[in-house]
């Protein structure tokens, strides 16, 4: 008997100790909250100036500036999409690409920004998909996050063929 109780002291305070541990020193794993808490973050090496729905990121393994969504990943556009024209945006990306390249769509709670006078969000577009959500483009460019992406500062997204690291 007095084995099984030392056993559940042991376990007891082992929690206890992870629980301490977490509250004293809180993981910094998920980037999402500090990027969309603040303007400027810099977060695994990445400078991000937020900038409403995007942010405008540079640093780690890139070394010019580049969009990135409003939790600090990696935004993408393709060649393919730059036949579009402003008034008339689609995406060329099917149910199949975007397994692997998801669109960047405005959140049920994220309101479009109409007009500014800030160079990036001038460029940003909301357009109308076939399957009635609304997805983000800069210009006439729809933009689309890589599922290879698992942090901020990632760029895994093959910058090949018709894929590129969007620009601001």
């Amino acid at each position: 008997m007095n084995k099984k109780i030392s056993i559940i002291v042991v376990v007891l305070l082992v929690l206890f100790g992870i629980y301490w541990l977490s509250a004293k020193f809180p993981m910094n794993n998920s980037a999402d909250e500090n990027v969309a808490a603040s303007d400027n973050a810099t977060i695994n090496g990445i400078n991000i100036k937020r900038k409403g729905p995007v942010g405008v990121a540079k640093g780690y393994e890139l070394d010019y500036e580049y969009l990135v969504d409003k939790f600090g990943f990696t935004l993408y556009a393709t060649a393919a999409d730059a036949k579009n024209n402003t008034t008339d945006i689609k995406t060329s990306c099917d149910a199949i690409c975007e397994q692997m390249w998801g669109p960047y769509l405005l959140g049920d709670s994220d309101t479009a920004i109409e007009q500014s006078s800030d160079p990036v969000l001038s460029k940003l577009n909301i357009f109308n998909r076939a399957d009635g959500k609304q997805q983000y483009a800069l210009g006439n460019q729809p933009l689309y996050r890589y599922s290879g992406d698992t942090k901020v500062g990632d760029v895994k997204g093959p910058v090949e063929s018709n894929w590129m690291v969007a620009r601001p």
